[in-house]
């Protein structure tokens, strides 16, 4: 994938992501020569974390704990859901209807629930993906926000429909968006496994 994504002001990156039923690592480069930053963020064996260096070599982000770990916990239910078709109808996700556009799948994360709302359109292109998400992104103490996902665009990949295009912030649907978005990416290709 690649795009643009917040850090400070807008950069832009490139990034390969791995997501499984339990777990996944998005590695990335980000930003212009002289302030390029290269790290990843993942979430496997019940542990978030996010380590970044400027150059590759100075650390600037390095961080996990449980506050860490369950907000990777709630990425990866609402990736599970949006990005990964097949483990959308695994055994640790139950689908509720909410009309002919809305869903929400309870998806259990090593124990945690998630309940990660989608919406599609009458062709069934996926609109949105949200959900309550443990986080910080008001800079104070950690806590259930709003955490949403817009889909733009769709491609075929191995057989499986994907969003093509993605913004990704806090507070969905909200005044807060304009200053919660932090991600905009177009997916080049996937592949199944």
């Amino acid at each position: 994938m690649h795009g643009d994504i917040r850090i400070g002001k807008w950069r832009p990156f490139t990034a390969q992501q791995i997501v499984a039923p339990n777990g996944y690592l998005w590695a990335a480069k980000a930003g212009r020569f002289p302030m390029k930053v290269r790290g990843f963020d993942r979430y496997s064996a019940l542990t978030g974390q996010m380590s970044w260096r400027l150059f590759g070599l100075i650390p600037v982000v390095t961080t996990t704990g449980a506050d860490v770990s369950r907000s990777a916990a709630g990425r990866l239910a609402g990736e599970i859901i949006g990005l990964t078709p097949a483990c959308a109808l695994g055994p640790n996700v139950a689908w509720d209807a909410i009309d002919d556009h809305q869903a929400t799948a309870t998806i259990t994360v090593d124990d945690l629930a998630h309940h990660v709302t989608i919406d599609v359109a009458d062709d069934g292109a996926l609109r949105t993906v949200s959900l309550p998400r443990w986080g910080n992104p008001d800079k104070g103490r950690f806590k259930l926000h709003t955490f949403g996902v817009i889909c733009d665009g769709e491609f075929t990949a191995d057989g499986y429909t994907l969003p093509g295009r993605i913004k990704a912030g806090w507070w969905l649907g909200t005044p807060e968006w304009e200053q919660g978005e932090f991600f905009r990416a177009t997916i080049d290709q996937a592949r199944f496994f």
